[in-house]
C-alpha cells in the first residue's frame, strides 16, 4: 500500500511538472544558439543530479524510519534514474539532441524526453523499444503542445 501511495504522489508531481515543460521541444531547441543549447544541457543535467541526490536521501530516510531491508529499498532507487550525459560531454549531448530533432516527426517531443531516448540508445536499448517510446512521445507530447 505505501508503494502505491508513493507512486500516486510521483505521478501527480510529474504531471504538474509536465505542464511547465510544454513548448520545450524541438522547435525551441532549433531556435537556440549553440551556447544556449549547451547552457540548457548543463542546467538540465545539474537539475537531474540535484534531483537524484535528493531522491536518494529521501529513500535512505524512509529506510531508516520504516526499518526497511536493503532488498526492499533497491526498487525505490529506480524512480531516481533520470537521463544523463550522452557521449561524456555536454557538447556531444547537444549534438545528439540536434541530430534527434533533424527528423521533423520528433519536433513535438519534449527536450527532456529526447534526452531520455538518446540516453537509452547510448545504453544499448533495443531498437524496437526505442521506436515504441519515440512514437509514444510523439503522440503524447504533440497533443500537449497544442
Amino acid at each position: 500500500m505505501p508503494m502505491r501511495i508513493l507512486g500516486l504522489i510521483l505521478l501527480l508531481a510529474m504531471s504538474e511538472a509536465r505542464a511547465d515543460w510544454r513548448g520545450q521541444n524541438g522547435a525551441m531547441w532549433s531556435g537556440f544558439t549553440q551556447q544556449e543549447q549547451l547552457a540548457y544541457i548543463r542546467g538540465f543535467l545539474s537539475a537531474t543530479l540535484s534531483f537524484d541526490a535528493h531522491c536518494r536521501v529521501n529513500i535512505l530516510m524512509k529506510q531508516a524510519k520504516e526499518k526497511l531491508s536493503a532488498e526492499e529499498v533497491v526498487p525505490l532507487y529506480t524512480i531516481c534514474k533520470l537521463p544523463t550525459q550522452v557521449g561524456g560531454t555536454d557538447e556531444r549531448t547537444a549534438a545528439h539532441v540536434t541530430k534527434f530533432y533533424e527528423n521533423p516527426l520528433n519536433v513535438p517531443i519534449l527536450i527532456s524526453h529526447a534526452l531520455d531516448i538518446i540516453a537509452m540508445r547510448s545504453e544499448g536499448e533495443t531498437a524496437e523499444k526505442l521506436e515504441l517510446l519515440t512514437n509514444m512521445y510523439r503522440m503524447a507530447d504533440g497533443k500537449d503542445s497544442r
